[in-house]
């Protein structure tokens, strides 16, 4: 099958450089995207994100260079099918929206019905590319060898730094659609009490996820402290196919065996509101004088970290 030269082109640059944008965005945040896979249904992958994201950008660059063009489409269209395929199942068993296909560069235009028609034609313009590429038998030059290490390097170290690291580090305050709005305007006001002379941490967890787990110990610390008033733990439950499975509460009582039952305040159900406003765990909240001032997608950072990052003002 042949096309024109100059679609073929533009096929690889529009296929390389979206891979590019996606793979870089995860990088960014690998935490984040390992924890979505498991909000997916697929806790077991959780530490498969680096490579995953690794691959994206590998397959993106070799694509913006022109770099076996034919092995990379065949690349880029299986991972536009496992990802397709592992989306619609976490969007219609597990009901997460959120495909984080661009990580911490996700610029809003998410919805399912825009993913799924974005991915189609992406699979088939790298099936395109696949069919035309041109027949490789030549070494690759020199120079694209040393430029696809000099990209990949850093992105190496990043993945994994930010695997590891709690989002607050990496991204900061990220703007929240609940910051500086009174609590009782959102539905947080139907779960806990709060009074308007003081000061809470409130932290949304899940059972399978071990940034959630991670997050316990300085949820323990930031109680103790003192640098709140307050603090609560909301774990997410709900998910029919897990119950079914009896996963979930094998999960709840992992989770109550290794850090015992005075955790969890109390767990959110499918239905419950707040699932359509925190869509990734954990989150955790600050709320001063009846006001949300801080939302915060990422593992929770002990109470030190947190005094001088948020409360030195």
């Amino acid at each position: 099958m042949k096309i024109n030269r100059k679609i073929y082109i533009v096929l690889c640059l529009l296929v390389g450089t979206l891979f590019l944008a996606s793979g870089f965005g995860k990088a960014m945040n690998a935490g984040r995207f390992g924890n979505l896979i498991a909000q997916y249904g697929f806790p077991f992958l959780q530490n498969a994100a680096p490579v995953i994201i690794l691959a994206e950008i590998l397959t993106g660059i070799c694509l913006v260079l022109f770099i076996r063009t034919k092995w990379m489409a065949a690349a880029s269209a299986a991972m536009l099918v496992v990802f397709t395929g592992a989306y619609t199942y976490g969007y219609f068993v597990n009901h997460i929206s959120d495909c984080g296909c661009f990580g911490s560069m996700n610029a809003g235009i998410s919805g399912p019905w825009f993913t799924f028609g974005r991915n189609i034609l992406l699979i088939i313009a790298s099936v395109l590319i696949w069919l035309c590429a041109p027949t490789e038998t030549s070494k690759e030059a020199l120079w694209k060898k040393i430029l696809v290490m000099v990209a990949l390097l850093p992105m190496i170290f990043l993945t994994g730094y930010t695997f590891r690291t709690p989002v607050a580090f990496w991204e900061g305050k990220m703007r929240h659609e609940w910051e500086n709005m009174a609590v009782r305007n959102t539905p947080v006001v139907e779960h806990i009490d709060i009074s308007p002379d003081s000061t809470y941490i409130i932290l949304f967890m899940s059972y399978d996820c071990f940034h959630c787990w991670n997050s316990v110990a300085n949820f323990r610390q930031v109680r103790e402290s003192g640098i709140v008033d307050h603090t609560a733990a909301f774990m997410q439950t709900g998910d029919t196919t897990r119950m079914a499975a009896g996963l979930q509460d094998a999960g709840r009582q992992q989770f109550i065996r290794t850090f015992g039952d005075d955790i969890v305040s109390a767990e959110i159900g499918y239905n419950d509101e707040l699932r359509e406003h925190i869509t990734r765990w954990p989150t955790y909240v600050y709320v001063k004088n009846d006001t949300i001032r801080l939302v915060v997608e990422g593992e929770l950072p002990s109470s030190l970290t947190f005094e001088r990052m948020f409360l030195h003002d």
